[in-house]
């Protein structure tokens, strides 16, 4: 079956209709901008709380979404899988903090806050990530049905092409046709 790189399945509603190469490459610049900020965030309001486990977490992260844009604008499928694992263990550390928050007995802190915001923060940016994860599993998917076409179908040259028995005959040595007339079959 021939690879269609337009197929329906490669198209996303959730961005625009965009095709899942472009998709991908706006979650990525996306990806590296988000991280810009949540920085730049920390830094200005929690700097007094950075230590060795968040620079790891920092430093993984950032060595993941590089190597998401090299990937998407290189089509590179396996360096989309460190982002895909970063995003999985984003979503379990999401899904355990919405339970930390809603467990939490009443009185244990030192006031009662309602919590409604948070969790309505963290239901977007879950939600948000999903999304980004299933485009990314789809591009790969692309890419890995691209890649798998190529190397059984292998690549054409003009000089294979060109030495078949198969090609027609020059021009010059096509006889006239009459009105009506059918040219002779190829010779095998």
């Amino acid at each position: 079956m021939p690879f269609d790189a337009n197929d329906p399945k490669y198209f996303h509603n959730m961005c625009v209709g965009a095709h899942v190469t472009k998709a991908a490459r706006w979650i990525a610049v996306f990806s590296l901008v988000s991280y810009v900020l949540r920085t730049i965030f920390f830094l200005e309001t929690k700097y007094e709380e950075w230590d060795i486990p968040i620079t790891v977490i920092w430093i993984a992260d950032l060595c993941c979404i590089a190597a998401l844009l090299v990937g998407v604008f290189r089509d590179i499928r396996w360096l989309v899988i460190p982002y895909l694992l970063d995003q999985m263990l984003s979503i379990v550390m999401m899904i355990y903090a919405c339970y930390a928050v809603i467990t939490e007995p009443p009185g244990t802190t030192e006031e009662d806050i309602d919590h409604t915001e948070e969790l309505k923060i963290f239901t977007i940016s879950m939600g948000a990530v999903i999304i980004a994860c299933k485009i990314i599993l789809n591009y790969f998917f692309f890419l890995s049905a691209r890649n798998s076409h190529r190397e059984l179908s292998g690549t054409a040259s003009v000089s294979y092409h060109s030495s078949s028995k198969r090609c027609p005959p020059k021009h010059s040595e096509v006889p006239a046709l009459e009105a009506g007339q059918r040219p002779p079959p190829y010779e095998k």
